[in-house]
């Protein structure tokens, strides 16, 4: 049963991977649409 561990051990990696992948997009996300309606209809400031 040797291929089990290893299997698990990437789930795991790609789990942590999409969870970080989810975190930063839905920070992005956030800071776009703070952006957009705090400016009061002014042209929201592009950040890079």
């Amino acid at each position: 049963m040797k291929g089990k561990n290893r299997t698990r051990i990437a789930r795991r990696d790609i789990m942590r991977s999409l969870a970080k992948n989810a975190v930063r997009k839905a920070r992005q996300r956030a800071a776009y649409d703070r952006r957009q309606y705090d400016g009061h209809g002014e042209t929201p400031s592009v950040e890079a």
